[in-house]
């Protein structure tokens, strides 16, 4: 979901929610898993997809663009 941002009392909080999601969310996951992949001996890998956003930012939705940087 693209995020518009209109104001400046929005700008922060909703700012937070899509760092929150795209960035937190991941990083919380791969630390709870990576642990357990390791003690089992696990071979493989975690991927990760992003969005094109990163390397192509979109008007009006630079936090957004922001957090898909890899």
């Amino acid at each position: 979901m693209l995020h518009t941002f209109h104001g400046e009392e929005k700008l922060a909080a909703e700012a937070k929610g899509v760092m929150q999601v795209n960035v937190q969310a991941f990083t919380g996951v791969l630390c709870a898993v990576l642990p357990h992949m390791v003690k089992r001996g696990i071979k493989g890998g975690i991927v990760n997809v992003s969005s094109g956003s990163a390397l192509h930012g979109l008007a009006y939705n630079t936090v957004y663009a922001g957090s898909k940087v890899r």
